[in-house]
């Protein structure tokens, strides 16, 4: 059982590693920075760039200390002076003058949260806390891909459902033996009342940025019905 709990953590781990590089490489036929910039700004998630490092930076970060370079990168370029006005960032945001800058929340903090979370879930140290971080994320990302319906192969939002859920399974059950957790005698954190916790959090949490989505998908539409 505590062989099979280090195997799932370091599953979960090794798939976010690869969309992280889809995200910021187009490794493994991913989009790369720029297409999944495009991608994120149609969702209604801006600033668009930005928002594609951070959550590249959060895949990547955790999983190994070769993509440490990686990582600061990211946190270097999304720290540059967004500029609107250049030809390339009205390119891949072709909303640029609409009303995006309704409130949200700040990506960087949000990037933060998730490096700490997936490094929480991989190293089995305060468990429930990174495996909250993790259904957050994940639902954030499965409401984004919900209009397509359940299944992957019609762009569905089976994987992020599928991601959150197992990192929900976690915090019920606990990283086992062969963790932080239990190395530092944390031993206590697992269980019904651990799981319940994670997973109401990681919604409370996922809240936020969906509500700043919603604002400005509404701000987008709204200029459209009003001159009919």
């Amino acid at each position: 059982m505590n062989l099979g709990l280090l195997l799932l953590r370091l599953l979960l781990a090794a798939l976010l590693f690869g969309h992280g590089t889809q995200k910021l490489f187009g490794w493994f036929g991913g989009a790369g920075l720029a297409g999944t910039a495009a991608v994120f700004d149609r969702w209604g998630f801006v600033p668009a760039r930005r928002m594609v490092l951070v959550a590249a930076a959060a895949e990547l970060g955790p999983v190994s200390p070769v993509f440490a370079g990686a990582r600061r990168l990211a946190r270097h370029l999304a720290a540059r002076p967004h500029h609107p006005s250049t030809s390339s960032t009205r390119a891949m945001r072709p909303h640029a003058d609409a009303p995006h800058q309704t409130p949200r929340a700040d990506p960087r903090r949000s990037g933060r949260q998730d490096l700490t979370g997936v490094a929480s879930v991989a190293a089995g140290l305060l468990t429930p806390g990174g495996c909250a971080v993790a259904v957050g994320t994940m639902t954030v990302a499965a409401v984004a891909t919900a209009p397509n319906g359940f299944w992957a192969q019609q762009g569905g939002c089976e994987a992020p459902f599928w991601y959150g859920a197992v990192a929900a399974v976690l915090a019920f059950t606990g990283p086992g033996t062969w963790s932080l957790d239990h190395a530092l005698g944390l031993t206590q954190l697992g269980g019904h009342a651990w799981g319940f916790a994670a997973s109401a959090v990681g919604l409370a949490a996922a809240a936020v940025p969906l509500i700043a989505r919603s604002r400005v998908l509404s701000a987008r539409t709204t200029p459209a019905s009003t001159t009919r």
